[in-house]
């Protein structure tokens, strides 16, 4: 099943679970994908985990299991874990898609222009392709550890912020259900840091304008970094074909 489709499903239990809601009842009229397969799994008499296997991850069945947490919060949770791993996803291919389109055009034109105009594209250029496919994949660098992107902000500065808007995200889930610091690592250990933010009054809503910020700020760091990538590949295509072919226009410029 699609991640839009589990996290849709997970949606449906939690307001039915919220609401109080027999869960067969509440499947069938949503119309969700596999919402009819899942209540008809509940009326034969099996449990809520073994209904939705195969519908969503494996690693979320247990969420499901029960009693800690309800099963409203492990359906939400649940959600929130797929939407964040869906817009993950597509962050990287936004990030990776303008390095990788430049580097297509510049292999394409080299190719291109080596054999009318006899350019030397052999085994010496290779090195020149290596830096490139670096510079292309040079994003994902973030991805190694937190540490690496700590170091490395100006490389790795829209990972940083995804995981910080995914971390305040969680945060405002916990301040919503007002976990204490036993259930709090249901959530994630990584939220006792944000202990004191968590404290507040206003705690969810702080948390979700602090997310809602992160994410602004991760997909503007996003978009320069595509764009430095892009023109440093570009400017490097350019550089190798004027440089390959500078013998060829030399020639030419001497017979004219």
């Amino acid at each position: 099943m699609k991640l839009d489709e589990g996290e849709a499903l997970l949606e449906v239990l939690a307001r039915a679970a919220s609401a109080r809601q027999p869960l067969p009842e509440a499947l069938r009229a949503s119309g969700v994908a596999g919402g009819a397969s899942v209540a008809d799994r509940l009326d034969a008499g099996a449990d809520l985990p073994s209904a939705c296997a195969g519908l969503i991850p494996p690693e979320l069945i247990g969420l499901l299991a029960g009693p800690c947490p309800p099963l409203e919060h492990a359906a939400l949770l649940g959600a929130a874990m797929l939407r964040e791993r869906r817009t993950a996803r597509g962050r990287l291919f936004d990030l990776v898609a303008w390095p990788v389109v430049c580097l297509g055009a510049m292999v394409a034109a080299l190719a291109t222009v080596a054999g009318p105009l006899g350019l030397p594209l052999d085994h010496r250029w290779w090195p020149c392709a290596a830096v490139a496919l670096v510079v292309a994949i040079a994003p994902l660098l973030a991805l190694v550890s937190e540490d690496v992107a700590g170091r490395l902000p100006w490389l790795c500065g829209w990972h940083l912020h995804a995981q910080r808007a995914w971390r305040y995200e969680r945060a405002a889930l916990a301040a919503r259900w007002r976990l204490d610091e036993a259930t709090l690592d249901l959530l994630g250990s990584d939220l006792r840091r944000l202990g004191p933010v968590l404290a507040r009054p206003d705690a969810e809503g702080h948390c979700l304008r602090l997310a809602i910020w992160h994410r602004q700020a991760g997909r503007r760091a996003q978009r320069r970094l595509g764009l430095v990538l892009a023109t440093a590949l570009l400017v490097m295509g350019g550089a190798l074909l004027l440089t390959a072919a500078g013998g060829s226009i030399r020639a030419g410029l001497g017979e004219v």
